[in-house]
């Protein structure tokens, strides 16, 4: 083992001194992915110089103390990783070979692709190793996953994200003062359900100068959130962010995102009330529905024909309460299709306290349903 790898190393790499400067390469590698499969492990000390021996070095390797296996992979123990990494980014050519090659594999991996670890196949890895190229490049790309946690992104893509790329930030690969790496932090408290703490870390984004998805997704969550705290003040900022956001993404020409912030507005118009702006929300509703059923966004237009058919059933016209019952209706039907249970029980609530209204023989039949399914989300 050569003197550089060998000085300050962890009792537990103890068992591979001696090692040849190819296998001291092949083990700064290995520290490079966040976990490997036996087949991964054996390419990546391949291209490290070891030929037929790569397979023999991998056994060894995954034989010692300082290896964690789980489901199939493994990877290197968190303290030999914070000591290999290093080493291993300092040595840069070695660095880029090995994070090219598991960005090229990560670009090209399928879903189902078992030769290759779970991360590789995730979008979060493909960043992960696109910002170990190309910090900047992969910051774009860790963003654009935080992105898409305002809508459905994948909770579990955003967390994995969001420790990589601290990971990187903890190396020196990505610098730790960074607004779009702030946002997805923020964002992967968002999705875990941590709205309050997420909520602080989007306020600086929102406040931020520019015109981009993170700041317009900021400025939509912000203004929702202070939106539905009731004051006045509140209220006033809640409605200038919304509108914020709404402009950053027509000039963003993102359509999706400007037909949610289209939605929370006229919540918020509509929650609040104080401006008797119903005729402003109606006319974004009808915008907003339009937008997601164009875009299929099935479950979003499913949410806008809730909010439209609750505001249409607070009026005291009839010919309003049947357009009401219909929207709801729809909403239903489509959150029966997709299985949103939750969505269903809170259509049901609605639609029962508007046939309340309407003096219908069906509202305690509907309560009971509503209330039944209430019991089941529950459980």
């Amino acid at each position: 083992m050569t003197e550089a790898l060998a000085a300050g190393m962890p009792n537990d790499i103890d068992l591979v001194r001696g090692m040849s400067e190819r296998e001291d390469r092949g083990l700064m590698a290995l520290s490079v992915p966040e976990a490997v499969t036996d087949a991964l492990a054996v390419s990546l000390l391949e291209a490290c110089g070891l030929g037929q021996s790569a397979r023999r070095f991998a056994g060894l390797i995954r034989s010692c103390a300082f290896v964690v296996d789980r489901n199939g992979e493994w990877r290197l123990s968190d303290d030999a990783k914070t000591y290999l990494q290093p080493l291993c980014f300092q040595a840069k050519e070695l660095w880029f070979e090995v994070n090219s090659i598991l960005f090229d594999l990560a670009k090209s991996a399928g879903a189902r692709d078992e030769s290759l670890p779970t991360y590789l196949r995730d979008p979060a890895g493909r960043a992960y190793h696109l910002a170990a190229i190309d910090p900047e490049a992969g910051t774009a790309t860790y963003s654009d996953l935080a992105v898409a946690a305002e809508f459905d992104g994948d909770q579990s893509t955003t967390w994995l994200a969001n420790r990589l790329a601290r990971d990187q930030q903890q190396l020196g690969v990505l610098p730790n003062e960074s607004t779009a790496l702030d946002f997805l932090n923020a964002m992967s408290l968002y999705s875990d359900g941590a709205r309050s703490a997420a909520i602080e870390g989007l306020r600086p984004v929102a406040a931020a100068k520019g015109a981009s998805m993170p700041i317009a997704v900021a400025c939509h969550l912000v203004g929702r959130w202070d939106g539905d705290r009731r004051s006045d003040v509140d209220y006033r900022i809640a409605v200038k962010m919304l509108r914020r956001s709404i402009r950053i993404g027509e000039q963003l020409g993102n359509a999706l995102h400007v037909a949610q912030a289209q939605h929370s507005l006229a919540l918020i118009l509509l929650i609040n009330d104080r401006e008797q702006k119903h005729q402003e929300a109606h006319a974004l509703l009808d915008k907003s529905l339009q937008t997601l059923l164009r875009e299929h966004d099935s479950f979003g237009a499913a949410k806008v024909l809730h909010t439209y058919g609750q505001s249409l059933g607070r009026s005291s016209r009839a010919s309003d309460w049947r357009q009401a019952q219909g929207m709801m209706l729809q909403s239903l039907r489509i959150g029966e299709a997709l299985g949103k249970r939750r969505h269903e029980t809170l259509v049901m609530r609605s639609l029962a306290d508007l046939l309340d209204k309407t003096n219908s023989n069906l509202a305690g039949t509907v309560h009971v349903l509503a209330d039944r399914m209430g019991s089941r989300d529950m459980r």
